[in-house]
């Protein structure tokens, strides 16, 4: 991928968040589609949080590394003067939030499928010593085959990871615990629809 804004055709606005956009983009070459996350380096520094965005690089690089299919890959990263940009894969099938809302509850075998999708990818992030952090509807997307994806790693925290201790912004092992309460939810969508 190349290293440059103007390679790409920008789409629609996918997500908005504290630092910047999420926008759909078309490299020019491949006409390949992908995310492209803006990050204007004015918020960065002002929030403090430089080491923060070159963590989640960090950790967005080793997940694409390990090529899971139930986590985000990051194509390239490059800078302007005033914004940071992450080339991602695109997700067309959107969140899991969008999806409840739209399509109601799951089916049994939807939920266990999905539910199999996030075990598996916090099974690859902690086998990699990352712990998400973030873990939310909102961070577990569709890709262009159906599989479930886990994305945003910017509350993410990789190195020796204790998942009893104490760390910013709450506990840092709080992953085990989310996967549970998703389970949980995705069986009371499975039953409410009975």
């Amino acid at each position: 991928m190349p290293r440059s804004l103007e390679n790409f055709n920008l789409g629609k606005v996918l997500g908005e968040g504290t630092f910047g956009k999420v926008f759909l983009a078309e490299y020019k070459d491949t006409k390949q589609l992908c995310a492209i996350k803006t990050l204007k380096k004015e918020r960065i520094i002002a929030k403090n949080d430089i080491k923060s965005v070159f963590k989640e690089k960090r950790i967005l690089q080793k997940v694409t590394s390990a090529e899971h299919p139930f986590l985000v890959s990051l194509y390239a990263t490059f800078q302007s003067e005033n914004h940071l940009f992450f080339v991602m894969e695109y997700l067309p099938g959107g969140d899991l939030c969008h999806l409840l809302e739209h399509q109601g509850a799951f089916e049994e075998s939807k939920a266990m499928f999905y539910t199999a999708c996030i075990v598996l990818g916090l099974e690859e992030l902690h086998r990699n010593n990352i712990v998400h952090r973030d873990l939310k509807l909102e961070n577990l997307m569709v890709d262009v085959h159906g599989y479930l994806k886990i994305v945003d790693f910017g509350l993410s925290k990789d190195g020796n990871v204790c998942y009893n201790c104490k760390a910013y912004k709450g506990i840092v092992g709080v992953d085990l615990d989310d996967i549970y309460i998703y389970i949980y939810l995705c069986m009371c969508s499975m039953y409410a629809s009975s």
